[in-house]
């Protein structure tokens, strides 16, 4: 599996809680835990989950080492198996979650730009992804907390990108708002030798939940 850059998993954890008050970081697609990890070197308890077993034991395993590396040995965690799209409040407890940070699935890795209609179709499915784990998401949130999630960008010149098309109003009947960066929707991370981007995208939730 392709790793995520610990700094950049540094970067959506503040963009996420820019007030560094959330105690709880939740990861519904973890991976191998980069996310996870970073969010207790920082001093917060992480939650995990995925559909794949094998990432959920390599996960736990990954932060099983990194709590015996940690000096603040308050920091707790949990990792559990599920598909995000059936996530519910009461796989979370007895904890509560400040923040959803992670990166999901971007598609098949490629070598060069694919043709239009197979990006089209990639970028649909995916946004259709999301829509499905997000409603979910809005649940276990309190009113204004944030989701930053990473979207595919493919790259068809120099910064010129081919992104999911309306996505914050795809969202936005869940309750969930695009935080802009000044005049930008999103930031783009990407190498020059990607051909798919990752797309960095901020939601606060507008829901009040009990």
């Amino acid at each position: 599996m392709g790793m995520l850059p610990p700094k950049l998993a540094q970067i959506m954890i503040n963009l996420a809680d820019p007030e560094n008050t959330a105690k709880t970081i939740y990861d519904p697609f973890c991976g191998s835990g980069t996310i996870l990890i970073e969010a207790m070197i920082m001093g917060k308890n992480a939650i995990g989950s995925d559909i794949d077993e094998k990432a959920v034991n390599g996960t736990s395993k990954n932060l099983e080492w990194t709590m015996g590396k940690l000096k603040n040995k308050s920091v707790k965690f949990k990792i559990f198996k599920k598909n995000a799209v059936e996530i519910t409040k009461k796989d979370i407890l007895p904890e509560s979650v400040d923040a959803i940070v992670s990166e999901t699935y971007l598609g098949e890795p490629v070598s060069r730009l694919p043709s239009e209609k197979i990006v089209e179709k990639v970028l649909s499915d995916i946004s259709n992804l999301h829509e499905l784990w997000l409603k979910k998401a809005t649940q276990l949130l309190s009113k204004n907390a944030r989701i930053a999630i990473c979207l595919p960008a493919y790259r068809k010149g120099f910064n010129k990108y081919i992104r999911i098309k309306d996505f914050s109003k795809k969202v936005e009947k869940y309750g969930l708002k695009q935080i802009k960066f000044g005049n930008a929707s999103s930031l783009i991370y990407d190498r020059e030798d990607q051909v798919v981007a990752r797309e960095i995208v901020i939601l606060q939730n507008s829901i009040e939940n009990e």
